[in-house]
């Protein structure tokens, strides 16, 4: 016959080790769960670590999102910048797709030197065939020519970025 510690150090290994599977990596368990199906990978096409552009500044109120709608196998996500400040701007957009539960997708959209007052259209295309998704943007801006490989920010400090859930998001 089992003693009472025994039983309890059992249940508690069993705990352990249940709790330890959910440490998989795998970003799909959730998704899998709630349909039955695995979830596609994760889409990341980013060239550029975010905050290693010399100098930036968070500009999130600068971009517009006028589309982020799922089209087929695809999420097509747009908008406008206008630089608000007093002299030429670039831009470092990320795009980010958020389900309830991770990133799905993220991916960066550089948009070239905006004079001060000025708007450009930008847009991106993320294959992913997945509904039900938010789209999140992180908004760098910097002076023309500051986003080299490998800069960091003035003074090695980092000048948050702002993020912000993009206007006109439908989810899917």
């Amino acid at each position: 016959m089992i003693n009472r510690k025994r039983m309890a150090l059992i249940a508690a290994s069993a705990a352990f080790a249940l709790a330890l599977s959910g440490c998989s990596g795998k970003a799909d368990d959730s998704q899998s769960a709630a349909n039955g199906t695995p979830a596609p990978d994760p889409v990341t096409e980013v060239q550029d670590m975010p905050g290693t552009a010399s100098n930036y500044e968070g500009a999130a109120t600068d971009v517009k999102t006028e589309q982020c709608e799922r089209a087929g196998d695809v999420w097509k996500i747009g908008g406008t910048v206008t630089n608000s400040a007093e002299a030429s701007r670039e831009y470092r957009i990320y795009v980010s797709l958020l389900s309830d539960t991770d990133t799905r997708a993220l991916q960066q959209v550089d948009v070239k030197a905006i004079e001060a007052g000025a708007s450009e259209k930008w847009s991106t295309e993320i294959p992913l065939a997945e509904d039900n998704l938010k789209c999140v943007l992180r908004v760098e801006r910097f002076e023309p020519g500051a986003a080299g490989e490998g800069d960091k920010p003035a003074d090695g400090e980092e000048t948050p970025a702002e993020e912000t859930p993009a206007e006109g998001d439908n989810q899917g």
